[in-house]
């Protein structure tokens, strides 16, 4: 059996180590790219309180309970449930007074009644028991954020949803 030529081995391996070459440069920088985005991808708040009423609402909150409450890079009060309560304090014809700190301070603010209600009371009955509590009007407490509206809970099927594990929103099965 004969050698393939020393040229055409030489030639191969150079072709080969050149795409080599360029598939790890193009995967480092598409890294960079997207390590650079996300550093400074800052989720701007769509939603504003209009503060233009004779009522206001002293919310505290978690200031550091991404996605629901946190400053964003602008320190300005950021989040899920603070577009939720400006949008709902809004609609009911109040101003909002909204102050991160804590979770332990947040708790201690609506205790002391320094603040109307806390945000997102991720709570133990331990700590909670002086607060009057919201209460779900199904078995499991959820939320869905979206861009398409919906009124009715049927059209969500078929979608794909989150749902916390170790609630009833999972199936046995």
């Amino acid at each position: 059996m004969l050698a393939p030529p020393k040229k055409l081995n030489k030639a191969v391996m150079l072709v080969l180590a050149f795409i080599l070459i360029v598939l790890v440069v193009c995967a480092a920088a598409l890294l960079i790219l997207y390590r650079h985005n996300m550093t400074i991808q800052n989720p701007e708040i769509e939603k504003q309180p209009n503060n233009i009423y004779s009522r206001t609402l002293r919310i505290s909150a978690d200031y550091d309970y991404d996605p629901y409450t946190f400053y964003d890079n602008n320190s300005i009060p950021s989040g899920h449930d603070v577009e939720l309560i400006y949008e709902l304090a809004d609609k009911m014809g109040y101003n909002v007074e909204l102050s991160l700190m804590p979770w332990s301070e947040a708790l201690a603010s609506v205790k002391n009644r320094s603040a109307d209600l806390v945000l997102t009371a991720a709570y133990s009955s331990k700590e909670s028991s002086d607060l009057l509590l919201s209460i779900p009007l199904v078995n499991d407490q959820f939320v869905a954020f979206g861009t398409t509206p919906y009124t009715q809970i049927g059209e969500l099927y078929g979608k794909r949803l989150a749902v916390l594990e170790g609630t009833g929103c999972i199936s046995a099965l």
